[in-house]
């Protein structure tokens, strides 16, 4: 009996040894989550930037497409910044882009032709049927 006691009284230190790659594991997995919660607010801020946009734009242009003489200048000034490429003044449509971590964000506009082009169709993520670039 007293050779039961002894073992009873012999500490157990086998639940103190850890997985050695337990520490390195979790690095790089709490990293990769880190990395991917930055990615998700850059995609949402892109996101944000270019719906907002689209909803000025189409609230100008009003919800039956009907055609209100928007000039270039004014669109410029509701996006609140320059086209992506600023070529010819008289191009027909121009596309302004907002880069998020995963997918960017694009805005295509057109115009009509004419004299004094005027905002004809707005577009978020997808090219609009006639668009040139």
């Amino acid at each position: 009996m007293a050779e039961v006691e002894d073992l009873d009284a012999i500490p157990d230190h086998t639940h103190d040894k850890r997985n050695p790659y337990l520490l390195p594991v979790r690095i790089v997995l709490f990293t990769l989550l880190a990395i991917g919660i930055v990615g998700l607010i850059f995609d949402q801020m892109a996101r944000r930037k270019a719906s907002e946009a689209f909803q000025k734009l189409n609230a100008q242009l009003g919800s039956d497409q009907k055609l209100n003489e928007v000039t270039r200048d004014e669109v410029h000034a509701l996006v609140g910044r320059a086209p992506d490429e600023d070529g010819d003044p008289n191009d027909a449509s121009e596309t302004y882009t907002w880069q998020g971590a995963l997918k960017p964000q694009t805005l295509y506009v057109q115009y009509r032709h004419g004299g004094d082009p005027a905002l004809k169709d707005v577009s978020l993520n997808e090219a609009p049927p006639g668009f040139s670039e």
